[in-house]
């Protein structure tokens, strides 16, 4: 059996059959808040193997279930000898009167309509209960037949039950005729709503018809402005006319439009107003003078929307253009063209004229139809200057042509030359008169050898290939000298066939000496590599050593016959860095370069040399190029730093050695102050690991860490100038007693001022008693003039203080130090410390040792 029980004893509950899981929770819980011990079955079936177990108080049973309807599972109880007394209540609609027959002839006791009110149900189920023992003793098996409807129908149900139905019957139709009448209330109410509904729509429609006269007026400004951007095409002019119409023909008090520079969108390059109020204020030289509003800024973070401000709006404060008794709403939009800012155009309206969505439609129409204008002017201004700078540049064009150093020259198919720019008479001596007309083979300047290399390369243009690369010829000029010629042509194509070549000459005789001389600094170069100490080599793409000078054979140690040639020498003698890691093939300085390109600089390796030293190198090198502009060879130059690297190791022993002394002193400073202050034994040092665990939990850097932590060892060094018997005293300092305590940051400064240390340790105990609000000691600074590390020192010294015992009162504890801090955040302390120091001690556990 599946049914779901409500309670585990086994007398004095009600079973209620529904097949709706929603419906039976509810009709559960309802049952359950009254005290009744309850079972669920979902349908009839379910039911009788329930009632096979054990018999309920009550029956509640749905009509319209799977399986098994009500009407039969009442039937089958009322006719079972055992189960008949069970009292049967069913939920139904009661929609017609067969119902009621039908709940009669089942043997039903109840009927409850649905939907049924909380109440009615329950006092239906408390009279049932009530009356039970009654009909179980007055029970007749007693029928009686009856005709309704044209059919007959055998009711054996006793006269308890068909009373019980029929006041429950009853009582539903009272209730039906209570329902009935709210019904009818809600119905005169609801027509009281409709008359004031109908009153309210009269008074829209009188505001509509106002608001479309309105918008009247704004659709006539719209059109104005439209007709005046088409007539007009200076954007002053225009943004006048535009506000004069605004104010003339719809009627807004003021108007305003500023054109602002559309790179910075601040500032202005135009500015107009219209005002129909004598008490406002002009605008426009404010305007002018670059004061814009604030709504022009809200105006372009909302951009394609229009900002809305009265005249008492928390946004204008400060506004400029402001008056006395300035009432009404300002509407204020920006003024774009795509994505470009060109504007903002602002109105005003009179607190009487509400504002509306067609008016802000409106109003982003007209400032849209201001932007495409000013656009648009723009454009036709550019294309004006566009067509004067086509103009200057054929100029332009020309007179570079007559004026370049440059020979520019055109031939055709027969190697005649049709034009040739004047620079020719400047490198040759000859004229373009001269030359002009006659073919190469014919120009007194061309070699018979210069005429056939010309011919060949215009052939080869001729034929469609590009000279993608200058060709060197040597001519004569008219004085007899040799002038040589660096020319590149390109083919002239019309209708897809090439019908002349165009070249460029230039003249690089100079280049060609310089090119001699460069000769002769080469073997220079190679005397000076020859006899440097440094290591050269060349390398080309194989690995293979092509060039080593004497310094790198030495280097080495091998000799230079070894080496010439050698492939992937550095490969083969193992190199590794300083810390004896191998360095792969891939990452070789030559491997590098050849698949970067780049030169490398500073490169530190060590190898193994054939005779088993080990060499600490430094390599630079940098990539020579081909004409394709690859990576050809490489060159390697590199020098033997091992010296140095011992050197440097030794240094680092002896910088070791220097800390540790140094330390040492410190140490030396801390027992001095302590031995003249017991009391305060280890107050440094624990002053110390406070303020480093600070500094670490703020980020700092590992040398500020470390400059806390000296500063903080050594903080108080100062009261070695302050006698034993006030630092010791048990009793209230005076006020003489108490100023020569404050003057152990200055004594501790100027005991470490001229000491050299490396970090600012005289500053920070200069500085660790002031504070944020400049009460502090002795210098009274504050702020950002107080180092970070005073002020973390400071916390840290509060804190140790007030955590640990002193001579005129007992420890107050770590909690006390927090709240000390805490209430002082920002005036005595650095917030950002106090706050780190509170999560040290209250998230993380930190613990004073």
């Amino acid at each position: 059996m599946n049914a779901r029980r409500g309670s585990t004893r086994d007398e004095g509950f009600i079973l209620i059959v529904e097949d709706s899981t929603t419906q039976a929770v509810m009709l559960e819980a309802l049952l359950s808040d009254e005290g009744y011990k309850v079972t669920v079955a979902s349908d009839g079936l379910e039911a009788l193997e329930c009632l096979k177990e054990r018999k309920p108080l009550l029956v509640i049973s749905d009509i319209v279930m799977p399986n098994m309807d009500g009407y039969e599972l009442c039937r089958t109880i009322k006719t079972d000898p055992l189960l008949k007394d069970i009292p049967v209540m069913l939920l139904t609609a009661l929609k017609e009167p067969v119902e009621l027959v039908n709940g009669l002839k089942s043997g039903a006791d109840n009927f409850i309509n649905k939907p049924y009110k909380d109440e009615f149900l329950l006092s239906q189920v408390s009279r049932i209960l009530a009356n039970r023992e009654l009909r179980r003793e007055r029970y007749f098996d007693l029928g009686i037949e009856i005709l309704f409807a044209g059919e007959k129908h055998y009711i054996t149900s006793d006269r308890v039950q068909i009373v019980d139905l029929l006041l429950s019957t009853f009582e539903n139709a009272v209730s039906k005729n209570q329902a009935l009448g709210e019904t009818i209330n809600q119905l005169y109410l609801a027509e009281a709503d409709l008359r004031r509904a109908n009153e309210s729509l009269e008074e829209k429609v009188r505001e509509r018809t106002e608001q479309l006269s309105h918008l009247n007026d704004v659709l006539k400004a719209v059109r104005s402005i439209n007709r005046l951007i088409v007539r007009e095409r200076e954007p002053e002019r225009l943004i006048q006319e535009a506000c004069d119409t605004m104010v003339q023909t719809r009627g807004y008090d003021e108007a305003w439009i500023i054109l602002v520079d559309p790179e910075t969108g601040k500032r202005i390059t135009a500015a107009a107003e219209s005002l129909d109020r004598k008490d406002s204020i002009p605008l426009i030289s404010h305007l002018r003078d670059g004061m814009l509003p604030p709504c022009t800024e809200l105006a372009k973070q909302r951009s394609g929307s229009v900002v809305i401000l009265n005249a008492h709006s928390p946004d204008c404060l400060g506004c400029p253009y402001d008056y006395p008794g300035k009432t009404g709403t300002m509407l204020t939009t920006d003024i774009r063209y795509g994505k470009r800012l060109k504007g903002f155009i602002s109105l005003h309206i009179s607190s009487s004229t509400k504002v509306d969505e067609e008016e802000v439609r409106l109003i982003l129409e007209v400032a849209g139809d201001i932007g495409f204008a000013i656009h648009d002017i723009n454009l036709e201004r550019s294309h004006s200057k566009t067509f004067e700078d086509l103009n200057n540049s054929e100029s332009l064009y020309r007179l570079h042509f007559e004026n370049i150093n440059d020979i520019i020259f055109s031939v055709d198919q027969d190697c005649r030359v049709t034009s040739i720019s004047p620079s020719v008479k400047s490198v040759l001596g000859y004229s373009p008169e001269e030359i002009i007309g006659r073919k190469f083979g014919d120009l007194p300047f061309v070699t018979d050898l210069s005429t056939d290399a010309i011919s060949s390369t215009m052939q080869r243009v001729f034929a469609g290939a590009h000279s993608s690369h200058p060709s060197v010829f040597e001519l004569v000029a008219r004085d007899g000298t040799s002038r040589f010629l660096d020319i590149l042509s390109s083919p002239i194509i019309t209708d897809t066939e090439v019908t002349a070549v165009l070249s460029v000459g230039r003249d690089i005789t100079e280049r060609k000496v310089a090119e001699g001389w460069l000769l002769k600094q080469r073997t220079m170069t190679e005397c000076i590599m020859q006899t440097t100490p440094s290591g050269v080599m060349m390398v080309d793409k194989e690995g293979r050593i092509t060039l080593i000078n004497t310094g790198g054979c030495d280097i080495l140690g091998v000799p230079r016959d070894v080496l010439d040639g050698h492939n992937n020498l550095m490969w083969k003698l193992e190199m590794t860095d300083h810390d004896g890691n191998k360095i792969s093939k891939e990452r070789v300085p030559s491997s590098l370069i050849f698949k970067t390109g780049h030169p490398i600089h500073g490169f530190d390796a060590a190898i193994q040399t054939p005779a088993g030293k080990r060499l600490f190198l430094t390599i630079n090198g940098a990539p020579l190029l081909d004409e394709e502009g690859a990576v050809r060879e490489v060159v390697l130059t590199f020098d033997d730093i091992t010296e140095r690297i011992e050197t440097g190791k030794e240094l680092h022993h002896t910088l070791e050695s220097l800390q540790r002394a140094f330390i040492a002193s410190i140490q030396v400073m801390v027992t001095t102050v302590e031995i003249r202050d017991p009391y305060t034994a280890g107050h440094q040092n624990r002053c110390a690991g406070i303020a480093c665990a600070i500094a670490k939990e703020m980020g700092l850097s590992p040398d500020q860490i470390d400059s806390v932590r000296m500063a903080g060892t050594i903080h108080d060094v100062g009261k070695v100038s302050i006698p034993a018997e006030i630092l010791a005293k048990p009793a209230k300092l005076t006020e003489i007693e108490f100023a020569l305590i404050k003057e152990h940051p200055k004594k501790g400064y100027d005991i470490l001022k001229h000491v050299e240390f490396p970090w600012p340790l005289a500053e920070i105990i200069h500085q660790h008693h002031e504070r944020m609000d400049g009460s502090g000691y002795p210098r009274h600074l504050k702020g950002d003039e107080i180092i970070m590390e005073a002020r973390i020192l400071a916390v840290a010294d509060v804190v140790e203080a007030m955590s640990s015992h002193r001579p005129y009162r007992p420890a107050l504890g770590a909690n006390a130090a927090m709240d000390e801090i805490e209430k002082n955040k920002g005036i005595f302390y650095d917030a950002d410390v106090v706050d780190a120091c509170l999560r040290l001690f209250w998230k993380k556990g930190f613990e004073i040792t």
